[in-house]
């Protein structure tokens, strides 16, 4: 097996991260950016947890969680809330570790690539 296979192996798994990346990057942009943000508190336990949060015009509305989602047992919970319709709402948390986890691949990929183009440059 030729020594060059190991850069270009990082050249192409790198242009792969980054690429998936910056898909994955447009993706989060496409998601609305007008909702307001608001804090919450967990009621309930178990499969029936919801967060309880204040609509804009003071009304309290609550949203399900799903049982996957890692919120915390007490204390404030980040949600988002539509302006148009407050019933609507998500969390805000898995928008944050989204964007965290987009921000590392795309950096993974440029070092990536970085060192493989320049162990392929050393080695030619």
């Amino acid at each position: 097996m030729p020594i060059t296979l190991v850069p270009a192996g990082f050249l192409v798994g790198g242009a792969v991260l980054v690429w998936w990346a910056w898909t994955r990057r447009r993706a989060l942009a496409l998601r609305p950016s007008d909702w307001l943000p608001v804090t919450g508190s967990v009621v309930g336990s178990g499969a029936s947890r919801r967060v309880e949060y204040v609509s804009p015009e003071g009304r309290r509305l609550r949203v399900q969680v799903p049982e996957d989602a890692l919120v915390p047992a007490d204390g404030p919970v980040g949600l988002f809330v539509d302006p148009r319709d407050p019933s609507r709402a998500r969390l805000a948390e898995p928008d944050r570790v989204a964007a965290r986890l987009v921000r590392q691949l795309l950096l993974l990929g440029a070092v990536m690539l970085v060192v493989g183009a320049v162990t392929l440059a050393v080695l030619a």
